[in-house]
């Protein structure tokens, strides 16, 4: 049987129901995270919210999921979406990316409003995945964009391949959510950052310079492993002070426990504070898909953010601006210098850039932009 969670009863008259192949809602990062901030954000609305999902990882992540059917076809998800009913209430159904695609037939055949969340165009070579599985996706995608009236990217550049490749189809661009956090305002931080320093235990003189990310994921995996065998000799080689380099997510590698430089916490029920407590932060991200929500955290603590290109694609951020750019290691081993240099650069582009999450992916004001695009299916 399918999973069902009830998050909320509707108050105005509409449901969304969230479709999703494997799922440890609310708990986790990804597309979960993605769904925990809407789903509240729609409830105190007056929706409705549902989570459905195949199966469900349990509290303990340890992967306790349930057989599921072939090639992207799940029967019993399938089932459920078609049986629904016929609710008095206007239902919306928000399926996630190319997974869950032939489940989308369900709630098109019995004519509710179908809407495909694609958050990583995963058949994109940037991805990861080979050459035969890139078409497989794709044709999963495909298969998506055929069964819903509307198609939601989180990135502006994957929002132009999607409009290219369905010319016929309504595509938007809606920001990830993220949560924002009033006191990460420079002046109310800095008034902070000690005593949130004492409660985790990490030394009020250090630089801490962060890194965020589960580790077990390749791409994240490589950035942590850059951050330690090329990035920090460099840093300390060139630099006296006290820095300390902070891994923040489960499965860190080894090379994290080599240096008394280098903190690895492993998993973390509440990333936030971490962040909080750090100076800086580091995205030195070359690979993967859609938008990474790193970035956007590191903005919404109110942490300046040294950053390649592939880690903020997507997005509207500008580099020296709300970021600084870098590629290699001595690109961001100097960024980290300038930082300890005192550069006053950092501080304006961790203020533009807290402004620029606030405005833009706070999680009302991206609840709004869906509100209305649903309108107008």
């Amino acid at each position: 049987m399918t999973e069902r969670i009830e998050v909320s009863k509707a108050r105005n008259g509409r449901n969304m129901v969230f479709v999703m192949n494997v799922s440890h809602f609310p708990r986790g990062g990804g597309f979960e995270r993605v769904v925990y901030l809407l789903s509240q954000e729609l409830a105190r609305e007056g929706f409705g919210v549902e989570v459905l999902c195949e199966s469900w990882v349990n509290d303990a992540h340890q992967g306790a999921t349930r057989p599921v059917g072939a090639l992207g076809f799940y029967p019993r998800l399938w089932n459920t979406v078609y049986s629904w009913g016929e609710p008095k209430e206007e239902t919306y159904f928000l399926f996630e990316t190319a997974w869950t695609a032939p489940s989308a037939l369900a709630s098109k055949v019995r004519g509710m409003p179908t809407v495909m969340h694609l958050h990583a165009l995963e058949s994109q070579p940037g991805f990861g995945w080979g050459e035969g599985m890139r078409y497989y996706v794709a044709s999963l995608e495909s298969m998506g964009a055929r069964f819903s009236d509307l198609l939601l990217t989180v990135s502006l550049d994957e929002r132009k391949i999607l409009s290219s490749r369905f010319k016929r189809k309504r595509v938007e661009y809606l920001p990830l959510p993220v949560d924002v956090h009033p006191q990460a305002a420079t002046n109310v931080k800095r008034k902070l950052i000690n005593e949130i320093r004492g409660k985790l235990g990490l030394d009020s003189e250090a630089i801490v310079v962060s890194f965020l990310g589960g580790m077990d994921y390749p791409p994240n995996r490589v950035a942590a492993e850059f951050i330690c065998t090329r990035v920090l000799p460099l840093v300390l080689n060139a630099s006296a002070r006290k820095v300390l380099f902070l891994l923040i997510g489960k499965s860190p590698p080894a090379s994290a426990f080599t240096s008394k430089n280098v903190r690895a916490t492993g998993y973390v029920e509440s990333f936030s504070e971490w962040l909080m407590a750090s100076d800086l932060a580091l995205a030195p991200v070359f690979g993967g898909g859609g938008v990474k929500t790193k970035v956007l955290d590191y903005l919404s603590c109110g942490l300046p953010v040294i950053a390649t290109s592939k880690a903020v694609e997507g997005t509207a951020l500008s580099p020296w601006e709300h970021y600084a750019p870098a590629e290699t290691d001595r690109e961001f081993a100097q960024r980290i210098l300038g930082y300890l240099r005192g550069d006053s650069v950092y501080d304006a582009m961790a203020e533009e850039g807290f402004k620029y999450v606030c405005r833009e992916h706070a999680s009302q004001a991206v609840v709004g932009r869906l509100a209305h695009m649903l309108e107008s299916i």
